[in-house]
C-alpha cells in the first residue's frame, strides 16, 4: 500500500489552510444558493481534504487538478478586468476583484508548481495490524 509523504512542512500547512478556507468559503455560499457552482467546487475540495488527510497515493493528482481552478478563475478574473480596460469602460473596473485573483493566481500556481517537488509516494509501513490480518 502507498502513501504520500510531504517533504516540507511549510508546504503541508499552505495546503491545508488553502483547502479549509476554500471549504469554509464555498459552504457558506452553497448554503446561501442551494443549486450553484459552489456545489461542486465544495465537493472536490472535501474530495482534496480527505486525499490529504488519509495521505492517499492518488492526493497528489488530486492536488494539481484542484489546484487548476484558482489558476484558471483568477486569470478568467484577471481578463475580463483587462478587457474592461481595453474597452475604456474603467468604471466597470473592480480593484478588488483583481487583487481576488491575483493572490488566486499566485496561490495555485504555487500548490501546482510545488506539488510535484514536495509530495512523495512512499511505500506505506506495515504495522502489527496488518500482519494480523495478513495472517488470517
Amino acid at each position: 500500500m502507498k502513501e504520500i509523504k510531504f517533504k516540507e512542512k511549510w508546504y503541508h500547512a499552505l495546503l491545508l489552510l488553502s483547502v479549509v478556507i476554500t471549504l469554509i468559503h464555498n459552504l457558506i455560499k452553497a448554503n446561501n444558493d442551494l443549486m450553484s457552482i459552489s456545489s461542486i467546487h465544495t465537493i472536490t475540495t472535501s474530495l482534496v481534504l480527505f486525499l490529504i488527510l488519509f495521505k492517499v497515493s492518488f492526493a497528489k493528482i488530486g492536488i494539481k487538478i484542484w489546484a487548476l481552478f484558482p489558476i484558471f478563475g483568477g486569470g478568467l478574473l484577471l481578463v475580463s478586468q483587462l478587457l474592461f480596460i481595453i474597452s475604456n469602460t474603467v468604471e466597470k473596473i473592480n480593484v478588488s476583484v483583481i487583487l481576488i485573483a491575483g493572490i488566486q493566481l499566485i496561490l495555485g500556481g504555487i500548490i501546482f508548481k510545488y506539488c510535484e517537488e514536495n509530495i512523495i509516494i512512499v511505500e506505506r509501513k506495515r504495522t502489527n495490524k496488518d500482519i494480523l490480518d495478513d495472517d488470517l
